[in-house]
């Protein structure tokens, strides 16, 4: 019986070159622009938030495997989807990126889902579940690198703002794509108005 990295791993046969860079080079943008915002957030000197969590190597295991081929198709596909490019993930692939977006939620203490142990891959696989991530556990130093994450993708995915912000996904998702306490909540919208107001 075949593992679950090693399921991951199979058939890399339809990815070209021009996949790959544009990959390597999106996600080390990505990176970057995380970084960024961990910075800002570091300069805060926010009691609540512990340094040394802060920099944990942001996004590097989706440069290994079992997340390494399956994210080389998921940016791919969202690359061509923002460029109104017809693209479909092969079928055979499009399960395993599934997997792969769940390993890499449950293997990075940066998203909600890594804090929910009741969270498995059934809850991916199963689109006529609508489950509600419980990540009232999640510490806010992992609360802040999640905000550096979601404050970084707005600023890629909207270049032309003058100030990238998480509010706008954080009032489509919290409690509803993911369960926070209170106070969680208050420290996120907390940190969020913090960055915005960072010259």
């Amino acid at each position: 019986m075949k593992t679950f990295k090693q399921f991951l791993k199979e058939d890399t046969s339809s990815i070209t070159n021009e996949m790959k860079n544009h990959f390597i080079n999106r996600t080390s943008k990505h990176i970057e622009l995380v970084n960024k915002y961990l910075n800002k957030i570091n300069d805060l000197n926010l009691p609540e938030i512990i340094t040394a969590v802060l920099f944990d190597n942001h996004d590097a295991s989706k440069f290994e495997e079992p997340e390494l081929t399956p994210y080389i198709y998921i940016n791919w596909y969202y690359h061509c989807k923002n460029n109104n490019i017809p693209y479909t993930i092969p079928n055979d692939m499009a399960t395993k990126c599934n997997l792969a977006s769940f390993y890499h939620d449950k293997n990075n203490p940066h998203h909600p889902e890594f804090w929910d142990n009741n969270y498995d891959e059934l809850k991916i696989l199963d689109k006529g579940i609508k489950y509600v991530v419980d990540a009232t556990s999640m510490p806010f130093s992992n609360i802040a690198q999640m905000i550096a994450d979601w404050t970084a993708m707005d600023e890629e995915l909207n270049p032309e703002k003058e100030k990238p912000s998480a509010k706008e996904w954080a009032d489509k998702n919290i409690n509803i794509k993911w369960k926070f306490t209170p106070e969680q909540i208050k420290f996120i919208y907390k940190l969020i108005d913090l960055i915005n107001n960072i010259k």
